[in-house]
């Protein structure tokens, strides 16, 4: 896990985030360098699309950055049972 994985995010992206809006959050997280909160905020905005493959790469990625972002995990489980990919999801 890197250093910039557990780094604060940045006001604006909390503030769009905690707004609901998640693909501007994404974006802004993105053009701020913060990794994790890009990939994870993206994730979020797949999975709400019910885009569940694509939302899976996002929360991989979130992963990869900090593998020990629990929200990520379970969010990536929930992409694989709702793909009814049961026995990935139960890992």
């Amino acid at each position: 896990m890197g250093a910039e994985g557990r780094s604060p995010v940045p006001a604006d992206v909390r503030k769009l985030a905690q707004s609901g809006q998640l693909d501007a959050a994404a974006r802004a997280a993105g053009s701020a360098g913060h990794a994790l909160a890009a990939a994870f905020l993206g994730g979020l905005t797949l999975y709400a699309r019910g885009d569940m493959e694509h939302a899976a790469e996002k929360f991989r990625e979130a992963i990869k950055v900090d593998s020990e972002f629990f929200p990520a995990i379970f969010y990536l489980g929930a992409c694989y049972a709702a793909n009814g990919r049961d026995r990935d999801a139960a890992a």
